[in-house]
């Protein structure tokens, strides 16, 4: 967390857009229109720094799955790939956020919303 903490610092940020794949096979968000809703967070959940790899965590449920895209300050990244060498071996931009079971604000964005948003513009097929 330290090494994290510093690391931002150092490169001058305070606050990160993030994105997460949720299945949402329980239904609670809605997954036919883009909403901002009240996300609750584990103690500490993986999000990425690209869509794309968000988006494809949305594949194994269809017609219930979403893209969460939310803003987190530094405060909240417990660690980033470029500070630890697990998260960096893994490949898939994670990051880790330090959630603390509480509710957060996001933006929901249905999975067909998303792939159309997210890659129409880079010629992405499925």
């Amino acid at each position: 967390y330290q090494l994290t903490q510093s690391y931002a610092k150092k490169s001058g940020w305070d606050e990160v857009t993030l994105y997460r794949g949720v299945k949402n096979r329980r239904g609670l968000i809605p997954a036919d229109k883009e909403s901002d809703i009240d996300y609750e967070m584990d103690a500490l959940s993986s999000w990425s720094d690209n869509p794309r790899m968000a988006y494809s965590f949305t594949t194994s449920a269809p017609t219930t799955a979403v893209m969460l895209v939310a803003k987190f300050p530094r405060s909240q990244i417990f660690a980033l790939p470029i500070t630890s060498k697990a998260l960096k071996d893994y490949n898939e931009q994670e990051w880790i956020v330090l959630g603390q079971g509480k509710q957060m604000k996001a933006k929901s964005i249905p999975r067909k919303i998303a792939r159309e948003v997210v890659y129409k513009s880079e010629g992405w097929k499925e």
